[in-house]
């Protein structure tokens, strides 16, 4: 029997109001969950049960000054999943600060920055990124090692006369604002600086000292070879590659359009190349729109295109589009729709995730990868989703993002950055920008320079991230969470 018009038409406006109170409720909730960590030097042997991304736990642990200033602090997490899939990703945030997800398992370990653990007591919040699972933690401890690198500068009396500001030039004689008597004097310095450098990675450069000790009996060419080397506010020496995919428009007009992807992609793109933005190369950056944007052209970026990359370089791939399983019955067969897709048949005309872990696995050498995807602007697209809907069903999840996250389980180096949890729908209208996804929006907002917390006048992956989290999370009340995931260096520069 079929669903009066008005019930169905009353229901797509209830539910994500429902969604919204429900996890604005399970957030408040969450603050009597706290368990007490009596002793960090000891395993918190508690077994936190129950968790999922609507119903967190909080582990609350006291760590020492002393710790905190000199040691690094890594977390030990092993968890298990008690629902249909065993493939769930776990989130942790420290201190009101979220971390990449990672996969369910044993022995994970999260290194604890010195810039988000604090003296005293710190917040330790546990969730699953799905609502499939149930997730444990059985198991939490803390393990502690020395930071040798941040002890070396006492050593460095004996000649060193330059300050962290001079950090780019060689310590020798012919560039110190005091000359030392022996030139030879200044190699034990110079041996011993890369440990200290190496402080803000951003700036080390591994190729200067050893060109200082190889050219000693110069005074002009150590100095400038240096500048060279290293450009300002980038950390790579590699080239960057970016490929930039938006579809509003779609040639079967029974699947919805969007107003704002194809919108969103062109800005990315400008962004990218621009002289006083991303500084990409034109010739190193495709842009797939609308029309442009096919089955065919999209494999042969990602296969064919990409494969000029070499281990050094970075690759970018954003998308901006609809997103969507086979059907409602296939939920584990994944496809972003390129603009030639098929109503009647997502399976044989959609871009299926499994080829982007064959880009990501045989053709794409670069070892650091950034993929962005706004991809999950409803339920589900195609002729299976829109019947399923007109029998009252109600199919509210879409795993895209979940698929997405999981490319980051092919190895490290990849960083995964979607706009919203499966239960959630990635938004989109004229308050942002004057047209743009919300998530896009904050992306370009962020890579603009509004996510450089330290003012360094560079924005690196990890300020990038949690930027366009906590504003998206903030402009939604909660109702659409980017999600982060992968093991990827949050140092990475990705902005001037």
């Amino acid at each position: 029997m079929g669903v009066p018009q008005e019930e169905t038409t009353m229901s797509r406006f209830i539910i994500p109001i429902l969604v919204s109170i429900c996890v604005l409720s399970a957030t408040a909730g969450a603050e009597a969950k706290v368990h007490k960590w009596q002793d960090y030097t000891k395993r918190f042997n508690t077994r936190l049960q129950g968790i999922d991304h609507r119903n967190p736990e909080t582990v609350e642990v006291d760590l020492p000054e002393s710790v905190v200033e000199n040691m690094e602090v890594a977390l030990i997490v092993s968890t298990s999943l008690d629902g249909p899939y065993t493939s769930g990703r776990v989130v942790i945030s420290v201190n009101g600060r979220e971390f990449p997800s990672f996969p369910n398992g044993p022995e994970t370990k999260v290194i604890l920055g010195q810039g988000v653990i604090k003296p005293g007591i710190n917040r330790l919040t546990f969730l699953s990124s799905d609502s499939f699972n149930r997730m444990s933690v059985s198991e939490l401890r803390i393990e502690l090692k020395e930071l040798v690198a941040k002890k070396t500068p006492a050593k460095a009396p004996e000649g060193t006369v330059h300050g962290l500001n001079d950090y780019t030039k060689p310590a020798t004689a012919q560039t110190s604002p005091h000359p030392l008597p022996k030139p030879t004097e200044a190699k034990t310095p110079v041996e011993s600086e890369p440990p200290k450098i190496l402080q803000p990675p951003v700036k080390a450069d591994p190729v200067g000292p050893k060109q200082e000790e190889t050219s000693q009996t110069g005074k002009k060419e150590i100095t400038p070879e240096k500048k060279k080397a290293a450009p300002v506010g980038r950390s790579d020496i590699g080239q960057r590659w970016a490929v930039v995919i938006g579809v509003s428009e779609y040639e079967d007009s029974r699947i919805p359009g969007l107003r704002y992807a194809a919108r969103d992609a062109q800005s990315v793109y400008d962004w990218l190349v621009s002289p006083n933005g991303g500084r990409f190369a034109p010739s190193r950056v495709s842009l797939l729109l609308d029309r442009n944007a096919t089955n065919e052209n999209i494999k042969e970026a990602l296969f064919a295109w990409l494969k000029q990359a070499i281990e050094e370089d970075l690759v970018v791939i954003y998308f901006a589009g609809h997103g969507s399983p086979e059907s409602p019955d296939a939920l584990h067969n994944l496809y972003l729709l390129p603009h030639n897709t098929k109503y009647s048949s997502i399976a044989a005309s959609g871009f299926p995730m499994w080829d982007i872990e064959t880009a990501l696995k045989r053709f794409i050498r670069a070892k650091r990868v950034v993929i962005m995807a706004d991809a999950c602007h409803s339920a589900g697209v195609g002729q299976a989703f829109d019947m399923t809907t007109r029998a009252g069903r109600g199919i509210q999840i879409n795993p895209i993002n979940s698929g997405l996250q999981n490319l980051t389980d092919l190895g490290k180096g990849i960083c995964v950055i979607s706009a919203s949890r499966d239960k959630e729908l990635s938004r989109e209208g004229s308050e942002w920008g004057g047209g743009h996804g919300i998530f896009s929006y904050y992306l370009l907002e962020g890579l603009k320079g509004e996510a450089d917390f330290d003012n360094s006048g560079s924005v690196t992956i990890g300020e990038l991230t949690v930027y366009v989290s906590q504003q998206v999370r903030r402009a939604t009340l909660n109702a659409q969470n980017p999600i982060v995931s992968g093991s990827f260096d949050p140092s990475l520069t990705i902005s001037k």
